[in-house]
């Protein structure tokens, strides 16, 4: 985080050192290095990175802060998939219900097996992200907090929990004494 509030993600896997290409590229028996899920399908089978590799990682990373869960539980090393039709994303929806069809899509899209699936650069990622916000926001009951009359309600709270601090101060203040 930078001092005027900037996050950056930081993919030490990606780096490509000539002593490492074993390690880069997933070869032999060893897995590479990083939380398996975020690592795209082509790196997990030894096929090596590519810049479509690191788009897959940003939509799973993505992917989970919207959800809470990441996109494809891959962290048993014993049982990865080995098949194109293995790589069961988590359905969206069933997790966000609220978001539109078109960031299921986004993500299917993002996340899938075949990097040439996947959007070819970023400005295609940034593209299907718009799209998805724009239709949530044609089709939104989204009401903001302030909308919906919670200020009312903090207001109520704030009042009831001040009153039971004060009997619950005074009901002490009578057995000290």
């Amino acid at each position: 985080m930078s001092e005027d509030g900037t996050a950056r993600i930081i993919d030490f896997g990606s780096v490509q050192v000539t002593g490492f290409k074993d390690m880069a590229t997933g070869t032999g028996d060893k897995v590479p290095e990083g939380s398996l899920n975020y690592i795209a399908p082509e790196v997990l089978s030894g096929r090596g990175a590519t810049n479509l590799s690191d788009l897959y990682s940003i939509g799973a990373i993505a992917y989970e802060m919207l959800t809470g869960v990441v996109p494809f539980d891959l962290e048993d090393t014993a049982n990865l998939p080995t098949k194109p039709g293995d790589w069961k994303m988590r359905p969206l929806d069933d997790r966000r219900p609220d978001l539109p069809d078109a960031a299921a899509q986004a993500f299917r899209r993002v996340l899938a097996y075949d990097p040439k699936e996947r959007p070819q650069v970023m400005t295609e990622l940034l593209a299907d992200i718009r799209r998805a916000e724009g239709q949530r926001a044609a089709h939104s009951n989204f009401v903001p907090l302030l909308q919906r009359g919670s200020v009312h309600f903090w207001r109520k709270w704030a009042v009831i929990s001040t009153g039971v601090a004060i009997a619950l101060a005074v009901k002490l203040a009578i057995e000290l004494l």
